[in-house]
């Protein structure tokens, strides 16, 4: 369901909830290349804050409902006999909606994106990978917006 507004550019429904927030971390995790469930785990587990739940179980909990409705196949067998997951076309669908979840405009959505690829990959610093996910988490609770840190 989306949002038509006077400029007519549509923005779908709803915040981007913890759910949510997962669920496109479990995509954009293996939207570069397959991934075993345990190296998802550890990149999402990157993302881990205050309200928002990274616990392994969790996390393959999540790429078993992904695979069940059709948004990740599986894609053989890594090194050690564990299944390797890629996102499938609905997932790349399903994670495009799920960017455009982020509040304000397209190009906030992307940025959003972008930097939940940067905790992903390991390259932001810990402490503002935190701070990215409690602001987007305060956000979809309608407690407001909350600063970012700038990068330099």
């Amino acid at each position: 369901m989306t949002d038509c507004g006077s400029d007519q550019t549509c923005h779908p429904a709803g915040p981007l909830d913890a759910e949510g927030l997962l669920t496109l971390a479990v995509l954009m995790a293996v939207d570069g290349g397959p991934l075993s469930g345990s190296a998802i785990a550890a990149r999402v587990r990157r993302l881990a804050a205050p309200g928002f739940d990274t616990d392994h179980n969790r996390v393959g909990a999540a790429v078993e409902r992904l695979h069940a409705d059709g948004y990740l196949d599986a894609d053989g067998l890594d090194p050690a006999g564990e299944v390797t997951w890629r996102i499938a076309g609905p997932g790349r669908e399903l994670a495009t909606e799920l960017g455009g979840r982020a509040p304000g405009q397209a190009c906030d959505a992307t940025r959003t994106c972008l930097l939940l690829r940067l905790c992903l990959d390991g390259t932001m610093p810990e402490p503002n990978r935190r701070v990215l996910v409690a602001s987007l988490l305060r956000q979809a609770s309608g407690a407001g917006p909350a600063q970012l840190p700038q990068s330099r």
